[in-house]
């Protein structure tokens, strides 16, 4: 790690011919199916998109680790009612903003790192946390420049959950960086006010991603979903298809790097089979 932190990255080595693991970038999949009945076949043909030009290669598995949407689309073969199970995960949408402070020194003062505001228009507030590594330094006093993490989930309460997501995915659609940029100015002069804060001296800049398709769907947070693990839309889903099997973390119903590369080895497990 200390010898990366700050180390650039050659992309192109990614995909180099003697690697054992490639990576092409800028490389969007649009289709994948059997050479042939996919109870039978030996290999899969795969159809991708780069530098708006259409290539094919055949491999001889396939795992498709996307959204479970996503697979649902581009693997047409696949049984429909399996479809319907993919199509059950609808992803949580999430805002990240991270905000550029020319200092902290309203938090010191407040003697706080992270706000917790359920009402407000981001609903957590943060510090960043303090790397120190291989070169990389975090700021060390409250008068240096800090940057703020903020965390918006837009919803529309009372809705069921998966409606939830949908109607949240819409506002961020039809939410101009203005209105954005108001209510983080807003929020942060009304949460520090005690600690005179200013928002027009101290904000150096500002950066929103509005990520549309954030989380997978997780099943735990529903009161009135009781499948049990192995009955679930995500299970179903999951299903290996001849020599095609899925991963992802929407694979797991739970939103995190660990069960997606769990995933991702099971679903190679599954490969290895055939």
């Amino acid at each position: 790690m200390e010898d990366i932190v700050l180390a650039p990255c050659d992309y192109a080595k990614l995909d180099l011919p003697d690697n054992q693991v490639r990576i092409r970038l800028n490389s969007t999949v649009v289709k994948v199916a059997h050479r042939g009945d996919s109870s039978a076949a030996r290999e899969v043909d795969i159809t991708y998109d780069s530098g708006n030009e259409l290539f094919g290669i055949t491999a001889n598995h396939c795992i498709l680790a996307n959204w479970h949407v996503v697979s649902k689309l581009i693997a047409p073969e696949l049984p429909e009612k399996q479809k319907e199970h993919l199509a059950y995960c609808v992803k949580e949408p999430y805002v990240y903003t991270h905000v550029a402070l020319t200092n902290w020194r309203s938090f010191k003062k407040l003697g706080v790192n992270q706000i917790l505001a359920p009402a407000s228009y981001h609903y957590f507030t943060m510090l960043d946390y303090p790397v120190d590594m291989g070169g990389y330094q975090s700021p060390q006093t409250p008068d240096d420049p800090m940057i703020l993490f903020m965390l918006r989930c837009p919803t529309k309460y009372g809705l069921p959950l998966r409606e939830q997501y949908r109607a949240g995915r819409w506002e961020l659609f039809n939410t101009p960086f203005a209105t954005i940029e108001r209510n983080i100015r807003a929020q942060l002069a009304a949460m520090l006010a005690g600690a005179g804060f200013d928002p027009a001296a101290e904000i150096a800049g500002i950066t929103v991603n509005r990520w549309s398709h954030g989380y997978a769907y997780e099943y735990f947070k529903t009161m009135w979903e009781h499948d049990p693990v192995g009955k679930r839309p995500c299970d179903l889903a999951k299903k290996r298809f001849g020599r095609i099997s899925i991963a992802n973390s929407d694979s797991s119903g739970a939103a995190f790097t660990d069960t997606a590369i769990d995933e991702g080895y099971r679903a190679v497990q599954e490969q290895l089979q055939v």
